[in-house]
């Protein structure tokens, strides 16, 4: 009788463990066979991503991590993650999702494109300082799909999260970013020859330095302006020919001001009468900056008004040049520090 107690005091403990556990205790449930089934599965984990209770999460991030190295499951596991909805979302489950998705990198290789494009969309932040630079891309193909993809979608309202993993993409995956670069800039595509302008300007690497010049000579004058002011930003002296050629010649008052306010921190007396020469500039704005430029240097102590009448502003030019005619022999033109701003 002792016996029969102890065996049915067992058979009600397994039940009720059974039961607890919302399963049987007798044998684990069945692995999912079907497609269906399989994907039925991942979607619970998914929504478990997001459960109130702590355990729940972790579980389900196991095993999503698990299941990802499944080839059964390895499409359906980087479609369901993908899908995640991180608008709003609270940041434990943006950090699950990007934690799954780093992990599996070379496993999702093919999705590449479409992660890359969600990461820039779907809170940035999260990859920047760690899951971004942990992903261990397979090849270098690859690595150019990812660095097209994000230089895609780069412009100028992108956010400061968006513009520092593009520097830190640019500099971590170099020489290959220099070969995607190199293919915007000869893209008919305006805006992509723009982005790459931009890109290899806040690099700061000097590598960035010949393409900076075939982008001075683009046909896109927002493009040669943004490759003078990263010839002066990342501290390429060496190119003041071509400046003082497009700050004389440029058919755009942009490129012609961005060259005018370069010049000044090249350490070569010619540019000494550009500025004179472009106190005639047909911009005010151009006038202006050659004006501080040169008075800056030269201490002359003569103020250059743009706004003043022709004949009134000319009479300055004049005297400007009757003293650098004088001062030029023994004029001296220091190496000049970086503008803070371009620093």
């Amino acid at each position: 009788m002792k016996n029969v107690k102890t065996v049915l005091t067992l058979v009600l403990a397994i039940a009720f463990a059974a039961a607890v556990s919302g399963g049987t205790a007798f044998a684990e449930d069945a692995a999912p066979e079907t497609r269906d089934e399989r994907i039925a599965h991942v979607r619970r984990l998914v929504e478990e991503l997001g459960s109130d209770q702590l355990r729940v999460r972790e579980d389900a991030t196991k095993e999503l991590l698990k299941l990802a190295k499944d080839a059964s499951y390895l499409e359906i596991v980087a479609t369901e993650v993908l899908a995640i909805e991180t608008e709003g979302a609270p940041m434990d489950l943006i950090q699950r999702r990007q934690l799954i998705l780093a992990t599996n990198m070379r496993a999702f290789s093919p999705y590449v494109p479409e992660l890359s494009r969600q990461m820039f969309r779907n809170d940035l932040a999260v990859c920047i300082e760690g899951d971004l630079f942990k992903w261990n891309i397979p090849d270098e193909s690859v690595t150019r799909s990812l660095l097209r993809e994000t230089y895609n979608i780069y412009d100028v309202n992108s956010s400061n999260a968006q513009v520092m993993v593009i520097l830190r993409t640019a500099r971590e995956f170099w020489p290959a970013t220099g070969d995607v670069l190199k293919e915007y800039l000869s893209n008919p595509n305006v805006i992509a020859r723009r982005n790459a302008a931009m890109i290899l300007t806040f690099v700061n690497m000097k590598e960035t330095a010949g393409f900076l010049r075939v982008a001075m000579s683009d046909r896109d004058s927002k493009v040669r302006a943004i490759a003078v002011r990263g010839m002066v930003q990342n501290g390429y002296l060496h190119d003041i020919d071509k400046i003082l050629e497009l700050g004389e010649n440029d058919g755009s008052e942009v490129v012609r001001y961005v060259s005018t306010f370069a010049a000044r921190f090249f350490p070569d007396k010619r540019i000494m009468p550009f500025f004179l020469s472009k106190l005639e500039d047909e911009s005010a704005a151009v006038r202006m900056i050659a004006a501080v430029n040169f008075e800056t240097l030269s201490h002359v102590g003569a103020t250059f008004n743009t706004f003043l009448p022709e004949a009134e502003r000319t009479k300055t030019i004049e005297f400007l040049r009757s003293w650098w005619r004088d001062s030029e022999a023994s004029f001296e033109i220091n190496q000049i520090v970086r503008p803070r701003a371009y620093q």
